[in-house]
């Protein structure tokens, strides 16, 4: 969400963030995709707010009305990252419920 370079994102201020998600929120806004899927927590909870604990997660959060999934982590176990995933696929396909 933010474009500017840095070793790790506690080198970006509130100020850096909240700009990149103004920037995010309107280009969501002009070509909504059908899910938005986040690799990290952290980056989910900037734009969402708070997110319950839990490995991997279809959230109920909506962005521009687009829906928030969280991806599992890679060093989580193998079934945990295959659930996910199929839980990811199964909400790409056609047909399945949109906001």
């Amino acid at each position: 969400m933010v474009k500017r370079p840095t070793a790790t994102a506690a080198g970006l201020s509130r100020e850096d963030f909240e700009f990149g998600i103004t920037l995010f929120r309107r280009k969501l806004r002009a070509s909504p995709p059908r899910l938005l899927a986040f690799t990290f927590k952290e980056a989910a909870e900037r734009l969402v707010g708070p997110l319950p604990p839990r490995r991997w997660r279809a959230t109920d959060a909506v962005v521009e009305g687009v829906s928030v999934f969280l991806l599992p982590i890679a060093y989580q176990p193998k079934a945990v990252r295959e659930e996910a995933m199929e839980a990811f696929r199964l909400r790409m396909l056609p047909g399945f419920p949109e906001r």
